[in-house]
């Protein structure tokens, strides 16, 4: 399960518990995706997707401008789970009641609203997402320094090169990718991550 959260759930309401935590809170402190599809929130449970597994790359952007929290599943939107979630400070979270199962935080970025920031997301969006924008168009060099030093997560080709699971990188405010992973065992040897 992947999500965010404030300061104020409390975990120790959990510890006897097996349950999908994020979500599950009555007071609205915490909200998550299960790889069910199901989207927690405030104790309520909605469907909001299809299920994702071992492969698949969940992405959560959290829109503080906004106030609003949505997914993607290997680069494709799926949309916005929450709205108003405005006046808080939400940080990522990530629970799984599956045994052997980890998750791996693959990026996470924050960054202010700016017009420097909004023109940089709609050249991202005008040129094609395995470009480098500052390859692609004929920046002066120091611009093009200073936009490599601070947006390169952004502006950079939004294809990972190293993975054989297309993973896009969505140039928003804040980002947090996590990728999970699943160990198994077949015919007795040793664990390996699948």
């Amino acid at each position: 399960m992947v999500g965010i959260g404030t300061k104020e759930i409390n975990f120790n309401d959990y510890s006897q518990t097996f349950c999908s935590l994020l979500g599950n809170d009555n007071n609205g402190e915490s909200c998550g995706l299960s790889y069910t599809g199901a989207f927690h929130f405030a104790g309520s449970t909605n469907v909001f997707c299809g299920k994702f597994g071992q492969t698949d790359v969940i992405g959560v952007h959290l829109d503080m401008w906004k106030g609003t929290l949505s997914f993607y599943k290997n680069g494709q939107r799926l949309g916005t789970a929450k709205n108003g979630l405005v006046g808080k400070s939400w940080y990522p979270m990530v629970c799984s009641t599956a045994a052997r199962s980890s998750m791996r935080l693959v990026q996470a970025v924050s960054y202010p609203s700016s017009l420097q920031f909004m023109c940089c997301t709609v050249l991202r969006k005008n040129i094609p997402v395995e470009k480098n924008v500052l390859t692609a168009l004929p920046f002066p060099p120091g611009l093009k320094n200073y936009l490599n030093d601070r947006l390169s997560w952004l502006l950079g080709s939004q294809v990972d090169p190293t993975s054989n699971i297309p993973c896009y990188n969505k140039g928003t405010q804040t980002l947090l990718t996590i990728k999970g992973k699943l160990y198994s065992t077949e015919d007795g040897e040793k664990s390996k991550e699948v």
